[in-house]
């Protein structure tokens, strides 16, 4: 299944990809459409979808948005306040 990513963050985002591709990202900018074997067991993906500096978002064969299901609405994770 295909998704984009998008910043979420406030600063440029570097993103190495399975494939050996990286993906550079501003703050709120979107990737193209990316497979998910290239994000499989990434563990740089992973921190940053964790921390909610990345989101993903379904998107259809053509990369139009795909309709929210459960599946692939859930919430964002939430974010501790440092003291």
């Amino acid at each position: 299944m295909a998704f984009k990513i998008a910043n979420r963050a406030k600063q440029l985002l570097i993103l190495e990809l399975n494939s050996g591709k990286a993906v550079y990202l501003g703050p709120g900018q979107e990737s193209a459409p990316v497979d998910d074997h290239e994000t499989n067991g990434n563990a740089q993906f992973e921190k940053l979808r964790s921390r909610g500096l990345i989101e993903t978002l379904a998107v259809d064969a053509q990369g139009e948005p795909a309709r929210a299901t459960p599946e692939n609405s859930a919430p964002a994770p939430r974010r501790r306040a440092r003291s």
